[in-house]
C-alpha cells in the first residue's frame, strides 16, 4: 500500500506494481482518471480515496474501491445505552 498526493506521483507509483494506491486529497475527477488507468492496464490495483472526504461529499468518491475518512470521529457523539433485566 502506497500513498500519493497527485497524478504525477500516481503514474510513478504504477511502475512499482503496488497492491493499493491511497490517493490523498484527490478531486473526484482525479479519482476517475486513476480508475480509468486501473481499468485499462492494472486490473488488480485497488484505488483508495482519502483526505478531505466528509459525509457531505463522500458520494462523490463512492466509485473508488475504498474510502478513507475520519468523518465519524468529527461528527459529535451520541449517548447510547441499554439495560438488561432478568425476569
Amino acid at each position: 500500500m502506497v500513498e500519493c498526493e497527485g497524478l504525477d506521483e500516481f503514474y510513478e507509483l504504477l511502475k512499482h506494481c503496488p497492491d493499493v494506491v491511497v490517493c490523498d486529497k484527490f478531486t473526484p475527477l482525479m479519482i476517475d482518471e486513476c480508475l480509468k488507468i486501473r481499468n485499462d492496464s492494472f486490473k488488480n490495483l485497488i484505488i483508495a480515496a482519502a483526505g478531505g472526504i466528509s459525509l457531505k461529499n463522500c458520494d462523490e468518491f463512492a466509485k473508488s474501491d475504498i474510502i478513507i475518512t475520519s468523518a465519524p470521529y468529527t461528527q459529535g457523539v451520541c449517548d447510547l445505552g441499554s439495560k438488561i433485566e432478568f425476569a
